[in-house]
């Protein structure tokens, strides 16, 4: 536990620097991107998520993630995002997965990215 914990939130606070006014895009909630989440919740920030486990998208929006910032299983993280109106407006992308498809993603959703689009 301490491990999962100590990197999620040497990761939000201290790397990222994440404050409650920004949006953030996080992928996966395992181990420790679901200390990620409830550790996002206590800041304050809007908190988009995605995973591939709809039984750990479930326990999100019991945590108070909102249905509208969920991605839905199967569904484009970018199309999500383009379809949610937030080109350009996610702050800081958290990759808690790590896969090629996750990085590549990220590459795409976030506020640099789409000014430079």
């Amino acid at each position: 536990a301490t491990d999962a914990v100590n990197t999620a939130y040497h990761a939000i606070r201290r790397r990222a620097e994440v404050n409650a006014h920004e949006t953030i895009f996080l992928f996966g909630l395992g181990g420790v991107g679901f200390n990620a989440l409830q550790i996002l919740l206590h800041i304050g920030p809007r908190i988009i998520v995605s995973d591939i486990r709809q039984g750990r998208l479930d326990e999100a929006q019991k945590l108070g993630i909102p249905p509208c910032d969920i991605v839905p299983i199967g569904a484009s993280p970018q199309e999500f995002v383009t379809g949610a109106k937030l080109d350009g407006k996610i702050d800081t992308v958290l990759d808690f997965v790590g896969t090629h498809q996750t990085f590549e993603d990220a590459q795409h959703i976030g506020k640099e990215q789409s000014e430079t689009r």
